[in-house]
């Protein structure tokens, strides 16, 4: 980041960044005087780039493109571009070509770091072709490819980074793109596309993030491309559809829809046909507990199916959730029906794969539905349903709260606790934690009431009491 004297500014990190930070700006800067003596329109892009707009990611090496068109034509080949500036670098911080298999790499060396400081940095150089230079901004002397530019490098990390096996590169290219989104939300964007060829490329990415994260649409609309939101249900009354009829499920065909089914596609079948009954009824609903766990990304594997149903404005305020099971049950006997609960006076609501008198683990599981207001649940506004494999789910950061929240209450329960546990570490290793990072919604009253939030900063305590090896990861979020 810059500040107004076109200056550096140094960043609350460890000695270590601070020396980076001073290695990168002085090669920035001696690397655009030699081009520019060169004739050649550059434009610092990548982490560089970033961090000069105010991203926090200091950059480890030097990012640069060459506008083709406005070089002589055709340009040198950029092996034979880096030995001109290798060989016009002079005095103890200079440039060098360090050898390696492919032809060498041009490196700046700051001569000016003393001890065993790192002091040497990577310079990656790239032309751009048909870029109009009037995009280019000059930050503290210091000319930047613009920031939808370096949006679209950063979605490509990101989509890049999804073919990795380890969480940590995947965690942090998300890290970045919604570092820059944040940015770019405040700022004014430029519709006018400085890399034709990267925006094609980005078509299919942008489709690709925001149906993970809607909640960055707007930002990529700006940008120009063209994202739908996600699918809202039908504003329709409950009494209108009580005598809708649905799908007829009345055979007795014991066959199932699947080819040998696991556990896991059963529940997910049961979570998509309930969700779209409910939708038929004029509900809209999100799904939460341990299958909303699994779609987000969490390992273990759902046992039932959690829904919170949001009534229509049709409906009687004196509407009970066992009317909703029992209305599931008279539209689709074949895959829903009622079991008397143990010591209570409900009934549980099962579904199934098949009307077959004998269900197994892998046919049949227990769906809960429940109304807003039940365990600190809201009555959640459209905007705020993410949208995962066609379910809808409600929000990460709600659903990290209600697992701490089943934590805190099973721990006179050993074996639910554990699992419970477990829920939460695996959800605070997820990337969709990083979004909740930078939004720390906890005051957000369209998810979280005040009495919720002053019960999960309690929670959070005694979360890090019992694992303190976690305290971290909640102070990313605000906690502790």
């Amino acid at each position: 980041m810059i500040d107004d004297q076109g200056n550096f500014l140094k960043p609350k990190a460890p000695p270590c960044k601070q020396t980076r930070l001073i290695v990168i700006q002085a090669a920035s800067e001696s690397l655009v005087s030699i081009l520019s003596k060169l004739g050649c329109t550059v434009a610092l892009s990548g982490d560089i780039a970033c961090h000069v707009y105010g991203a926090r990611r200091v950059a480890i090496s030097v990012e640069a493109v060459i506008l083709a068109s406005a070089t002589s034509i055709p340009p040198p080949p950029i092996d034979a571009l880096k030995s001109t500036i290798a060989r016009m670098s002079n005095g103890p911080s200079c440039f060098f070509i360090f050898p390696t298999a492919s032809g060498g790499t041009l490196c700046y060396r700051d001569a000016s770091i003393e001890g065993n400081k790192k002091r040497t940095c990577v310079i990656d150089l790239m032309y751009l072709f048909e870029s109009p230079a009037r995009l280019i901004q000059t930050i503290g002397n210091l000319p930047c490819a613009p920031p939808s530019y370096l949006l679209l490098q950063r979605l490509e990390r990101w989509e890049t980074s999804l073919a990795k096996t380890s969480t940590g590169p995947r965690r942090a290219a998300l890290n970045d793109l919604c570092d820059l989104l944040s940015i770019c939300r405040q700022s004014t964007l430029q519709e006018e596309i400085f890399s034709r060829a990267l925006h094609e490329k980005s078509i299919s990415r942008v489709g690709k993030y925001c149906k993970a994260f809607p909640e960055h649409i707007d930002v990529w609309r700006k940008l120009g491309f063209e994202v739908t939101s996600p699918p809202r249900s039908p504003d329709v009354s409950f009494a209108e559809n009580m005598d809708v009829l649905l799908p007829d499920m009345r055979n007795d065909s014991n066959e199932l829809p699947l080819e040998n089914p696991t556990r896991i596609q059963m529940v997910v079948v049961a979570g998509k046909i309930t969700v779209d009954h409910l939708h038929t009824l004029g509900f809209s609903c999100a799904i939460f507990g341990s299958l909303a766990c699994f779609l987000y990304g969490n390992l273990r594997a759902p046992n039932d199916v959690d829904i919170l149903a949001l009534p229509p404005s049709g409906a009687s305020s004196h509407l009970t959730t066992e009317e909703l099971k029992t209305a599931l049950v008279t539209h689709d006997p074949g895959h829903f029906f009622l079991v008397p609960a143990r010591h209570a006076s409900y009934q549980v609501l099962y579904f199934r794969l098949t009307a077959s008198p004998a269900q197994t683990a892998r046919t049949s599981c227990k769906v809960d539905l429940v109304f807003p207001g039940t365990m600190h649940l809201p009555a959640l506004r459209p905007s705020y349903i993410h949208w995962d494999e066609g379910l809808p789910l409600v929000p990460f950061a709600l659903l990290l709260m209600q697992k701490l929240q089943g934590w805190d209450d099973h721990r006179d329960k050993r074996m639910k606790q554990v699992v419970d546990a477990a829920d939460v570490m695996g959800l605070l290793g997820l990337s969709g934690v990083v979004a909740v990072a930078f939004a720390r919604p906890w005051r957000d009253r369209g998810m979280f009431e005040e009495e919720f939030e002053r019960l999960s900063r309690e929670r959070v305590w005694a979360f890090c009491e019992a694992f303190p090896e976690w305290r971290k990861d909640w102070g990313g979020l605000g906690f502790v």
